[in-house]
């Protein structure tokens, strides 16, 4: 549509300038028509549902790569994947929710962390640990994090 919707207009301008008037403004009501056909349109034309997007979908190589490693790092569990995901595609200083985004799931808050605090000068008393795992052969990746950001992770 492209706004030649009628309606009423002042009765003493001209009739060229009420047509002119009229085309140039929407009452909201045609359009809105006009979009509920166009959504029957498209949902008769063999969509099974509403479009839905892939967490797998990819604009890019890179996204494509990063994509199935994804892919195989929640679905098989491949601990080949997190790895490179880990070391190719996570960064010192991203959040909890772009990290999420990059290996595919949330991770799961580590309460009882002592021990891998301990187990490391880098990360501090208190900083929050996120475990991701465990891969299939049965190793969990902690992540840690200090005021929203990510400050250490395994990267081998």
């Amino acid at each position: 549509m492209t706004g030649l919707c009628y309606r009423a207009v002042d009765s003493r301008k001209s009739a060229e300038a009420r047509s002119r008037t009229a085309r140039s403004k929407s009452c909201g009501s045609c359009h809105g028509a006009a979009v509920s056909a166009l959504l029957a349109l498209i949902a008769s034309a063999g969509c099974a549902g509403p479009l839905r997007l892939s967490p797998f979908a990819t604009a890019s190589p890179q996204m494509a790569e990063s994509a199935e490693l994804r892919r195989r790092f929640v679905v098989e569990r491949s601990p080949e994947a997190i790895r490179t995901l880990l070391r190719e595609h996570v960064e010192r200083g991203m959040t909890l929710e772009e990290v999420q985004a990059v290996l595919g799931e949330p991770g799961e808050r580590v309460y009882d962390d002592a021990a891998i605090k301990r187990g490391s000068p880098l990360i501090h008393q208190a900083d929050v640990i996120y475990r991701w795992g465990p891969d299939r052969n049965g190793r969990s990746y902690y992540l840690a994090f200090r005021e929203g950001k990510l400050v250490h992770f395994p990267a081998d």
